[in-house]
């Protein structure tokens, strides 16, 4: 099993490689945000940090429940934690190796 610093709900995969290329799954962002929101302001959003999507082109979404995402959001909050705290640490183990 991977470990990904950021989990997502349902393992998808958030980038990747296809055929030496690499890519960003839109479908996964944008699905989050139609979780949250109105379908426009969803694409809005998803267009604001990925870049604009051309009109004839359709984004699939991919289903999440809202709980599978609170505690998607929650397990990353306590691996930010983890990373901060470690972050934090690594000066000690240099000093003392």
């Amino acid at each position: 099993m991977k470990h990904y610093l950021i989990r997502i709900p349902g393992g998808y995969p958030y980038a990747g490689i296809i055929n030496g290329r690499y890519y960003f799954n839109f479908s996964l962002l944008y699905s989050i945000y139609r979780l949250l929101m109105k379908p426009e302001d969803a694409l809005h959003r998803t267009e604001e940090l990925l870049g604009k999507i051309p009109g004839e082109i359709s984004i699939p979404e991919i289903y999440f429940s809202k709980l599978s995402l609170a505690k998607m959001f929650f397990e990353n909050l306590k691996w930010e934690y983890k990373y901060v705290r470690l972050k934090r640490q690594i000066s000690e183990y240099i000093d003392t190796t």
